[in-house]
């Protein structure tokens, strides 16, 4: 299994705050963003981390070469040469050649999560994804709509009653990571590169098959914002 962390924002809500950094080199409770996904990822078996960057790379390269490795596989940056004027789609999809064929575990680079998290990702034989127990939606973050126990799409700004917030923590079977990156191919060809890499799931309809690991009071949530950085730390203390 690999790892992808993707990292090649802009961070324009939080820019404030570190002009002059990638956004997951913002520092949440005195370490980057990147830092702690980093650390959650030690001794999990995996064969490589891919990191896909953008805005300010060489920060992230420099911060990685100072990082202590122990515990973690080889770690490949690919950067993207659109990050201004595309979302992560683009990005993903640069680095699709390090993936296919292997199950993936997908973080966002701007997440915060606890690592106890991982474990029941990592064991789940099917493709899944972070799924909170609350039945509230999310008015700023992802939120999944369920049926027949699977998610069907993963959007933002939704409501009903088949709806859960969530968040972008995934585990894909290199099967079904296949099937989402074709798709993703044809979005990307068709230059339809501004959008999140979910809308190339989610006009799969239900056809490609992803299961909820649910997570009830646990960190898990993307830092966005100043407020969403100070709530981290408060959970974080």
């Amino acid at each position: 299994m690999k790892a992808v962390i993707l990292a090649s924002g802009l961070g324009t809500r939080i820019r404030a705050l570190a002009p002059d950094l990638p956004k997951t080199l913002v520092p949440v409770a005195g370490k980057p963003m990147i830092g702690w996904i980093l650390e959650s990822l030690k001794k999990r078996n995996l064969s490589e981390i891919v990191i896909t960057t953008g805005f300010k790379a060489e920060k992230i390269e420099d911060y990685l070469r100072g990082f202590d490795k122990d515990g973690l596989p080889p770690i490949r940056t690919v950067l993207s040469d659109r990050f201004e004027d595309t979302n992560y789609i683009y990005s993903l999809w640069l680095a699709r050649d390090f993936l296919i064929g292997e199950d993936v575990l997908l973080i966002h680079g701007d997440m915060m999560y606890a690592p106890s998290l991982l474990a029941p990702l990592l064991g789940s034989k099917r493709s899944s994804i972070t799924v909170s127990e609350s039945t509230v939606p999310s008015p700023k973050d992802f939120n999944a709509r369920m049926r027949d126990g699977k998610v069907i799409s993963v959007e933002v700004r939704i409501t009903g009653g088949d709806v859960r917030p969530c968040m972008p923590l995934y585990k894909w079977k290199a099967d079904d990571f296949a099937v989402w990156m074709k798709s993703i191919d044809l979005f990307v060809s068709e230059g339809n590169v501004k959008v999140y890499a979910e809308n190339a799931f989610n006009i799969l309809d239900g056809k490609l098959e992803l299961w909820p690991v649910w997570y009830g009071d646990e960190l898990c949530m993307e830092i966005d914002t100043e407020e969403d950085l100070k709530l981290a730390e408060k959970l974080l203390a």
